[in-house]
């Protein structure tokens, strides 16, 4: 039996598995997915400078919601964007971003969240419960 595993599902499959080892939530993946042949023209990854009301349109193109747009931003608390807890998945990253005087925030994108009403509560949500914040980003990471 042959079975084919797109690029697009091994990047998701390695995302969830950074997620998942390092205490953030578990989810499962959709498999299935159909590799482009041809390039894509249209950007859909976002600009670190870009305004809140700019990334809020990519995500909608993407079919994402307010909520999912906050939520996967929480993808920058591992990683090199993380300055505090590199190798952990919470809910850190959110109280930086609403904390004014906190200068660690790496990215433009990430701080520009609490200039929109919605974007800002979604942050304060996710900063008080990490639950929620686990729960809305494996919910959009499925999307």
């Amino acid at each position: 039996m042959n079975v084919f595993v797109s690029v697009a599902d091994l990047l998701q499959l390695g995302a969830a598995e950074a997620v998942s080892s390092t205490g953030g939530p578990f989810y499962t993946i959709k498999m299935g997915r159909i590799d482009s042949d041809t390039k894509d023209t249209y950007v859909r990854f976002v600009e670190e400078d870009d305004c809140v009301y700019g990334l809020i349109d990519k995500f909608a193109d993407m079919g994402m919601d307010m909520r999912d747009f906050v939520a996967l931003s929480g993808a920058h608390t591992i990683g090199h964007m993380a300055a505090d807890t590199p190798n952990t998945f919470d809910n850190k990253h959110f109280q930086k971003i609403r904390d004014p005087g906190n200068v660690t925030i790496e990215l433009p994108s990430d701080s520009v969240m609490m200039e929109h009403w919605e974007a800002a509560a979604y942050v304060n949500l996710f900063a008080d419960n990490e639950e929620e914040f686990f729960l809305a980003f494996a919910e959009a990471m499925i999307k």
